[in-house]
């Protein structure tokens, strides 16, 4: 998934989703904003990734599992990458999402 800062990093609109997106909302979320995808606290915490990652210039791995008591019910890796915007001048969020269970 690619993202695009929209009001200077305020919230990220999805320009690109691939397959492993459309498995995870079960829809094609292109267009859509960040803050419509997660509940105010994932948001919080993901545009924080986000944002860090881009004024610090490195990536970021976080490590994410879905469990209901002892039963996991997902587990994935995401990795967060600042890169280069088509602009050739701002910065955008590229993540990919690996499944591991």
């Amino acid at each position: 998934m690619i993202y695009e800062p929209i009001d200077g990093g305020r919230d990220y609109r999805v320009r690109l989703a691939g397959e492993s997106i459309r498995r995870r909302f079960g829809r094609d979320v292109s267009g859509m904003l960040m803050s419509e995808l997660f509940s105010p606290d994932e948001f919080r915490e993901h545009i924080g990734t986000a944002r860090a990652c881009i004024e610090s210039g490195t990536m970021a791995i976080v490590d994410s599992r879905l469990t209901n008591g002892a039963v996991e019910w997902m587990h994935l890796e995401v990795v967060v990458l600042p890169v280069t915007a088509p602009d050739r001048v701002g910065k955008w969020v590229l993540i990919g999402l690996f499944y591991l269970s």
